[in-house]
């Protein structure tokens, strides 16, 4: 992989910013000093629909692509940098390393 220091400055503005969206995410699972309950679950009456497929920012994993022939690689290692909101539970966003885009 890669370091920052081999990254350009969009790149890593980029994933700063991906990582922020993440953190806020997150920030909304965590309970409060003197409740029971997190923030998410008082006032959206439940825990967000993601809660359930939680990852860790900067994970690796594959993502599919399809079938290359039938020996051929059938997606791409990619980092994981955010959860989508506007899809469904188990859909992420995934940083491609070598085309530099999420």
């Amino acid at each position: 992989m890669c370091n920052a220091a081999d990254m350009s400055l969009g790149i890593r503005v980029l994933l700063a910013a991906e990582g922020l969206m993440t953190a806020t995410f997150l920030l909304n699972l965590v309970v409060d000093v003197g409740f029971d309950t997190t923030w998410y679950v008082r006032y959206r009456m439940g825990n967000p629909k993601w809660v359930n497929n939680l990852c860790t920012f900067g994970e690796a994993g594959v993502v599919k692509t399809g079938k290359d022939g039938k020996l051929g690689d059938r997606g791409v290692p990619c980092v994981f940098v955010r959860y989508s909101g506007t899809h469904s539970a188990d859909t992420v966003r995934m940083w491609n390393p070598s085309t530099g885009q999420v």
